[in-house]
């Protein structure tokens, strides 16, 4: 994992992804630097912001001297591309300069962080991890790979998300949890005690597990 997104300057960036989501990476994009020289859409077929629409990700030929960001907020589909473009393109870390993050935290390519949120002291966070508006990550905190915490969610100090993990938004995990592959907490979930299972999905206060019909 490697630390270097935008400080000073203009790179030229592509954005994958033409939802609403990607409305809002393309703005954190601008406001930390980058240059965007157009939109990868496969769902849609179209573009954000009159950018310049490049095409789809099925069709894609990477650009040079660019690099590119997964706009896109469901994790499986930003592995699935993430996947189909292997090591075929340069990927950006993109971090809004409203953010606060710590100079003691790693950051994997990839990844998103947006206004508001806050990421304290020897946390590491993987690749592809969005860690959405006014989210706060607190100290030593483990974030795998893929990994969404959605806005105004709360990591306390020593948890550990793996891989594909989704925290929704305004969700609590308490000190010292982990949760296992692509484990989702609904909005509002509170997380205090326990496992959380591989694939499974834990709602309320406390969290428990919801059990499909």
């Amino acid at each position: 994992m490697v630390l270097h997104f935008v400080t000073g300057g203009f790179i030229n960036l592509v954005i994958i992804g033409a939802g609403g989501h990607a409305k809002v990476v393309a703005e954190a994009a601008q406001l930390s630097g980058w240059h965007i020289i157009g939109v990868l859409d496969d769902t849609f077929e179209k573009t954000i912001d009159d950018f310049p629409y490049l095409g789809t990700v099925a069709n894609f030929h990477a650009i040079q001297n660019a690099h590119y960001v997964i706009a896109i907020g469901a994790n499986k589909a930003r592995e699935k591309i993430k996947t189909l473009l292997k090591n075929n393109v340069i990927w950006a870390i993109i971090v809004h300069p409203q953010a606060i993050v710590s100079p003691k935290v790693k950051i994997g390519v990839g990844t998103v962080i947006f206004a508001g949120a806050i990421v304290q002291a020897d946390t590491v966070i993987g690749e592809h991890v969005i860690l959405n508006t006014g989210s706060r990550v607190d100290h030593d905190n483990k974030i795998a790979d893929f990994v969404h915490v959605a806005p105004n969610a709360v990591l306390t100090g020593g948890v550990e998300l793996e891989e594909g993990v989704f925290v929704g938004a305004g969700a609590i995990v308490t000190p010292g949890l982990k949760l296992k592959k692509w484990c989702t907490l609904g909005a509002g979930t509170v997380a205090i005690r326990g496992e959380y299972l591989e694939n499974q999905i834990y709602v309320g206060n406390p969290a428990r597990k919801l059990f499909k019909p």
